[in-house]
């Protein structure tokens, strides 16, 4: 495999296992239940905590956004590059069909002159 196409699968990886947790954070909370008096009454550690983690997240987050529109860009440049690479290889295949025709040729030719020694 090219360097580019390694390069690609390893940051689209990155991009999937990346983006399906950040859109799972993005999830809106589920709205407590009025029938149960536990989820009416939310633990205030709790909020004070995940308020206070949401706050240092969003330096980041605003890094991560940046990493992600950086990968996205080379994702597309990769992507150029492996489509100029396969015209590239059906380029090289075509030459390969063409010098194997001249190989056999060479050999016919080689073969008669030897027979009519």
């Amino acid at each position: 495999m090219h360097r580019k196409a390694l390069i690609a699968i390893a940051v689209g990886s990155i991009l999937g296992a990346t983006l399906t947790s950040a859109y799972a954070d993005q999830q809106p909370a589920a709205a407590p239940r009025q029938d149960d008096p536990q989820q009416a009454t939310p633990n205030a550690a709790a909020a004070q905590g995940a308020a206070t983690a949401g706050r240092a997240d969003r330096g980041g987050d605003a890094k991560d956004q940046r990493d992600v529109v950086r990968d996205q860009r080379d994702i597309r440049a990769d992507r150029k590059d492996m489509q100029a690479d396969r015209k590239d290889i059906q380029a090289d295949r075509k030459d390969i069909a063409q010098d194997r025709a001249d190989i056999r040729a060479d050999q016919g030719s080689a073969s008669r002159l030897c027979g009519a020694a």
